[in-house]
């Protein structure tokens, strides 16, 4: 939906560990099923692996295709939490939902080797038609 340099909400820049009033570049995507809208991103990434986002793999693929060849995800970590909420009037338009209805509430941070934090990714998905697996 929209890419670009911002002054993150608040807690962004605590989480990835920049100075207050730093910008961070804004991913915010429409996520798909079937094409029809199921989840909502909203990705902050450290200044630092901005030059090697693959642009054209926003549009196609999975949620960390476009961060794949920066060399700071190699052998990174992920930190997953995961949470019920109730859909916000910022959601519902996107969505197609209506305020409070149910939502799978993702948060994400990816980290480098050395603990340098990548990228926080912060997510809501439809709570009727969203399922979310895990495979070890």
């Amino acid at each position: 939906l929209e890419t670009g340099w911002r002054v993150p909400p608040e807690g962004v820049n605590e989480k990835l560990q920049l100075p207050p009033d730093s910008e961070v570049y804004r991913i915010h995507r429409l996520r798909l099923a079937n094409d029809e809208p199921i989840g909502l991103h909203y990705a902050y990434l450290a200044p630092a692996v901005v030059p090697h986002i693959n642009e054209a793999a926003l549009t196609d693929g999975g949620s960390l295709r476009y961060l794949r060849s920066a060399p700071q995800m190699e052998n990174g970590r992920f930190t997953r939490t995961i949470e019920a909420g109730a859909a916000e009037e910022s959601e519902v338009n996107c969505l197609g939902m209506t305020v409070g209805a149910p939502v799978l509430i993702i948060e994400r941070l990816i980290t480098a080797v050395d603990g340098t934090p990548i990228e926080l990714l912060w997510a809501s998905y439809r709570g009727d038609r969203f399922k979310y697996q895990f495979t070890l």
